[in-house]
């Protein structure tokens, strides 16, 4: 009896024991679910806190960005406020400048007509004859005075046309040294979106630079082998962005390419680098014309061509390009003595004096070069030997008010075209800037335009009058074309071009797509994004021929 009491107090104390390690296993499991609970919420709070301070972090980034742009774009606009406040004085100080010299002038005459009325006065009846004599002598002393003024002291037209070359060679060294710069950019990167950009830049600062360097007094060798530097690198870095779009990569030779007119660009940076310091400070630009400062800085350009590189590709001052003929000059071969008969034809509204002989151009282009003066300001023309065309001419007005606007200029240059025998020509473009309207004239046969054939013209809108025209790429193209037959109507051919764009006109064309190639293609005028777009459909074969985006620089849109 004792025995069984014993075995059940000891199964008691057992179970008893089992129960505590029962309650003891659940409180240490619930101790460990705690204790992991706690350090998931510690841990989640620690993910909160980096991303709560990543988030300040890139929100304190963000504003500092927002306020360093605020600060550019302070500065930005206090610097154009400071250019514009500069420019008013001095419009300000040579409107005061004008102004005095006018009363000046008005004075002086007035004090001219009170003597002769006193000297009339005073010899009426037997002194008529000294009065006479009298007069004269005073004219002929007033008039002395105006020739040694004007051999001793520069005229108008020698202010303007010294400012238009200092213009014009600044410019020209501004762009040379961006040029520089954007070509070493393309060499120091690999990346493509980066390179388009430089190659744009480049055709923009190119077309610029060659605009300036037709404006200086260069000999025909030194402007032709600079505009040739100049253009093969705007032509050249529109056919490498073109192989970017395209998706192909640069080559090896393509790269070489750029070397060789970064090294000859490099030359004509130097160069004028050099001509500036020589010419020190307060040089006369009127000097340029016969001191060969200039030309003799330039003349090492003319040896640049052994140095140039061997553009081998589809553009027209590609080195592998042939020899174009000259279409569309016609006509009998004319004398200098004609050429300027021709000239007094054409410009004789002008109000034009000294007309004189310029010399001859030779190139493609055989020309009569002529000068004379109107309105204070020379005006200098190219007429072609054969038939007696004008090739080109300019103006050297300075235009500053405005009082006429650019569209309404367009039938001033057309009738100035037909003046001088174009016909069937149609404005393509137009752009205005600086009190000039620039105007693009193409020839229009059966409702297509010929883009080949071009005519480029200025006209102010001071005056109203045509001051500049540039024709040969017009003489060089123009004949009567058989145009082909288009494969795709407008409708098909503007499914070709990216929904993106809205479509704000269309017409047909026939454009260039390399030196000695052209084809027919719908022109779309499109917008995106407030961006303005020319595009080129084949109406052929319905691929892109050709894109341009419209872009605003300080002379006016371009294409690009």
């Amino acid at each position: 009896m004792k025995k069984e009491t014993n075995s059940a107090v000891e199964k008691a104390e057992k179970a008893g024991e089992a129960r505590e390690d029962a309650v003891l296993r659940q409180n240490l499991e619930r101790e460990e679910a705690v204790r992991v609970k706690r350090e998931k919420q510690n841990a989640d709070r620690r993910i909160e806190r980096a991303r709560a301070k990543k988030a300040a972090k890139k929100e304190k980034e963000r504003r500092a960005a927002e306020a360093r742009r605020a600060r550019e774009a302070r500065k930005a606009e206090e610097h154009a406020a400071r250019l514009r406040e500069k420019r008013e004085k001095e419009e300000k100080k040579a409107a005061a400048a004008r102004e005095k010299r006018r009363e000046k002038e008005q004075k002086a005459e007035a004090k001219a007509e009170k003597n002769r009325r006193k000297d009339k006065k005073k010899n009426t009846g037997t002194g008529g004859w000294l009065a006479a004599v009298i007069s004269l002598g005073v004219t002929v002393l007033v008039l002395s005075s105006v020739l040694a003024m004007n051999v001793l002291m520069p005229g108008p037209a020698d202010k303007a046309l010294s400012a238009m070359y200092e213009k014009a060679y600044f410019d020209t060294v501004t762009y040379v040294n961006n040029i520089d710069n954007s070509l070493s950019k393309t060499l120091a990167t690999s990346d493509t979106a980066a390179l388009q950009g430089y190659f744009s830049e480049l055709a923009v600062q190119s077309e610029l630079a060659e605009n300036d360097i037709n404006r200086l007094p260069l000999t025909d060798e030194a402007r032709y082998y600079t505009a040739k530097l100049i253009n093969q690198i705007g032509d050249y870095s529109k056919y490498l962005n073109k192989k970017l779009i395209d998706g192909q990569p640069l080559t090896e030779s393509d790269v070489a390419g750029l070397k060789q007119l970064y090294t000859s660009n490099r030359t004509l940076k130097e160069s004028l680098a050099e001509i500036s310091g020589r010419m020190g400070e307060g040089y006369d630009f009127k000097k340029l014309e016969k001191d060969g400062l200039l030309l003799n800085g330039m003349e090492e350009l003319e040896n640049l061509s052994a140095e140039y590189p061997e553009l081998i590709y589809d553009g027209p001052f590609s080195d592998g390009q042939t020899e174009t003929e000259v279409k569309g000059l016609s006509g009998e071969e004319i004398t200098a003595a004609r050429a300027k008969e021709i000239f007094k034809e054409i410009f004789g509204e002008y109000g034009i004096t000294d007309i004189e002989d310029a010399g001859e151009t030779s190139g493609k282009f055989e020309c009569f070069n002529v000068r004379a003066m109107s309105d204070g300001a020379p005006v200098y023309a190219q007429i072609s030997k054969i038939g007696g065309h004008l090739i080109l001419f300019d103006h050297f007005k300075d235009c500053s008010e405005i009082n006429y606007d650019g569209e309404d200029l367009i039938p001033v240059a057309r009738e100035f075209l037909e003046k001088i025998g174009l016909k069937n020509m149609t404005c393509v473009w137009a752009s205005s800037s600086r009190a000039v309207t620039s105007l693009n004239f193409a020839y229009e046969q059966d409702g297509v335009i010929l883009y080949p054939d071009l005519v480029k013209l200025t006209v102010c809108q001071e005056t109203g009058r045509v001051t500049g025209m540039e024709a040969s790429p017009y003489y060089m193209n123009h004949t009567e074309r058989k145009l082909p037959a288009a494969q795709l109507s407008a409708k098909e051919a503007a499914k070709k071009i990216s929904p993106s764009l809205t479509v704000l006109g269309t017409r047909l064309a026939y454009i260039p797509k390399s030196a000695n190639t052209e084809c027919l293609a719908y022109e779309f005028k499109a917008e995106m994004d407030g961006e303005r777009y020319y595009v080129y459909i084949d109406a052929v074969t319905g691929r892109q021929a050709e894109m341009f985006r419209v872009i605003d620089t300080d002379d006016g849109t371009m294409l690009l």
